[in-house]
């Protein structure tokens, strides 16, 4: 049996079936903005036993106008519907809130109107349960509304309370929001003004220290130099004194050794021949390097008729055949000086020796005067031919006749004009000379696979593997414009990757690569990393998600991550190696070098 209820707000009941519209507030603060609010539950733990099971609960909804008193059939159209197969709503459709559950002898449909025309439609609540059978019973509770006229005003009213209050919460809200910011503003402030005090009194105390700790360093540098000059003095004087006692000895030992040795002076000057032999044997040699020089020229002169290709190189070799000669014109000149000085020593010596009682004794003192004047003689010798034919720096054109021995190239040692307070290498051959050489491998007896520090300082050594330092390649390239050459040898043919410009950063810039236009034979497998950052396996600045340097063994300006590895590992495959991809893919080099020129 059905019953219709005709009502503007109230609660309809049929069998436990119950149906609310509500125009107060909102019932859950999800449902804020909500003009009304419909119930619809069923609740058959209160009702007969009848009924065992809820199937269904459904709510229809039909507009005023529409809805007549003779036609009570028309449900109109479903809004929300809970069913065993779908038990629980949450949704929002058609400016409607739906939430729902079903349960086997309980169930409830609220809804939250959030347009105000909603408030005014028709609403039917159906509900479907069975019996001990299986029949089924259908429950239907309506809610039907007049035209709202005096209501009104109490609904606008209804709604703007509402309003109200949420405003209200929101000021509320507001204002604590206002006081947590304005309590940790003097929380901050508080912290400031702390870490100030501490500062002022740590500068306080470093203050008081250092005007504690400076008075005691300047009366510790007076006492120093007291003492030093007491020092100086004390040493001033003991010299004096072993001056003199050693006069006197030498003084008192000739007076009494004179008649006794007259017979030993004599037989001395027989002794000096030997060394005037000296001269000639020194000037045989000097012949002999003449000889040399001629033949060494004449080579020149047949060199100078290959081409003007060769032009600077021979103007090299000249400039170094012209030093040669420059030794040549020294060495006599130095050995007659060291003659000069061994019998000038002799003659002064006189006294001693006419105090020796044996000729023997004679002998064996001048063979020991000359002895420690040959090391001297040698020494300057060996000074001036080295200062002639070392380097003082690496430019174009230069060229080494003899290079340094035991060294690839020729070797430039710190100087003024060298740019480096260390050692390095010099390329005096390739392409007109000039070449600095940063990196050099050709056995695989040095380990590549170094840290960031040591790559910024350099290792190996130049005599056979080594990396000259990020921080001297840094001192080098931001002087000047250089080039770059790479030279490779792969399975017994060598290439070369030429760039017109390179440099690198400093180290806060992580030695980042810049490079110029390519040439060569090799293929340009530089380009990629051009503007990248060095990385190592304890340094990663690459690009890609892993650690190029420790995949790949190495240490280079990786990308993500490379076409060039040339501090790869030795000898190893699959790009973890020495490798250039444009000519050896991933394989490994058996040679390269690293080498740059300054051009202007």
């Amino acid at each position: 049996m059905e019953i219709v209820f005709i009502l503007i707000y109230g609660v309809c009941i049929v069998e436990g079936l119950e149906m609310t519209l509500d125009r107060g507030g909102p019932h859950t603060p999800s449902a804020a903005a909500a003009f009304c609010f419909l119930d619809c539950e069923e609740n058959l733990e209160t009702t007969t036993p009848s009924r065992h099971n809820i199937s269904s609960l459904s709510i229809f909804k039909k507009i005023p106008h529409a809805f007549s008193d003779n036609d009570i059939s028309e449900k109109g159209h479903l809004i929300a519907s809970l069913t065993v197969k779908e038990p629980r709503l949450s949704h929002v459709s058609d400016s409607v809130k739906v939430d729902g559950l079903l349960e086997a002898k309980r169930s409830t449909l609220h809804i939250a109107m959030l347009e105000k025309a909603d408030c005014m439609a028709a609403y039917t609540c159906e509900v479907r349960t069975t019996d001990s059978r299986g029949n089924v019973l259908v429950g239907i509770n309506r809610l039907r509304q007049k035209p709202f006229h005096s209501g009104d005003q109490d609904f606008t009213s209804a709604i703007s309370s509402a309003l109200l209050v949420q405003l209200m919460s929101l000021v509320h809200q507001l204002d604590t929001k206002l006081a947590l910011i304005s309590q940790s503003s003097d929380m901050f402030h508080n912290k400031l003004e702390s870490i100030e005090r501490r500062l002022d009194n740590r500068l306080w105390s470093i203050e008081r220290r250092l005007n504690t700790i400076e008075p005691r360093l300047e009366n510790k540098i007076e006492s120093l130099r007291n003492e030093m000059g007491s020092i100086k003095d004390q040493i001033s004087s003991n010299i004096e004194r072993c001056v003199v006692d050693k006069l006197c000895q030498l003084d008192t030992r000739t007076s009494m050794g004179e008649t006794r040795n007259e017979d030993l002076t004599k037989e001395t000057p027989n002794t000096l021949p030997e060394f005037s032999l000296i001269p000639g044997k020194i000037e045989g040699q000097i012949n002999n390097i003449s000889k040399d020089l001629g033949f060494l020229q004449e080579s020149v002169f047949q060199l100078q008729g290959l081409g003007k290709k060769n032009h600077e190189n021979l103007k090299g070799v000249v400039s170094e055949l012209s030093k040669i000669s420059s030794i040549c014109e020294v060495i006599p000149q130095t050995i007659n000086n060291g003659l000069i000085l061994v019998k000038n020593k002799i003659n002064s010596n006189k006294r001693e020796i006419k105090q020796l009682k044996t000729p023997t004794e004679t002998m064996s003192y001048i063979r020991d005067i000359c002895s420690s004047d040959n090391a001297t003689i040698t020494s300057s010798v060996k000074s001036a031919v080295t200062d002639l034919l070392l380097p003082k720096s690496c430019k174009r054109g230069m060229s080494a006749v003899v290079p340094y021995s035991s060294f690839p190239y020729p070797v430039v040692f710190p100087n003024e004009e060298s740019g480096l307070d260390v050692p390095y290498l010099c390329d005096t051959f390739t392409d007109g000379g000039g070449w600095i050489i940063l990196q050099r491998r050709s056995t695989g007896h040095v380990d590549f696979y170094r840290d960031w520090g040591t790559y910024k300082e350099g290792f190996g050594s130049l005599r056979s593997e080594f990396w000259l330092g990020n921080d001297k390649i840094y001192e080098l390239t931001k002087k000047g414009v250089y080039e770059l050459r790479i030279e490779m040898t792969y399975k017994g043919r060598s290439k070369y990757a030429s760039y017109d410009s390179f440099a690198i950063g400093d180290e806060h810039s992580k030695y980042t690569l810049r490079l110029g236009r390519y040439s060569g034979t090799a293929g340009d497998s530089l380009r990629q990393h051009n503007r990248e950052p060095f990385s190592t396996y304890d340094k990663d600045h690459d690009l890609n998600d892993r650690n190029c340097a420790e995949v790949f063994t190495g240490a280079w300006w990786y990308k993500d991550c490379h076409h060039s590895n040339l501090n790869g590992k030795w000898q190893a495959t699959a790009y973890k190696g020495p490798n250039w991809k444009t000519w050896t893919q991933g394989d490994p080099v058996s040679y390269s070098e690293i080498k740059i020129r300054r051009k202007d």
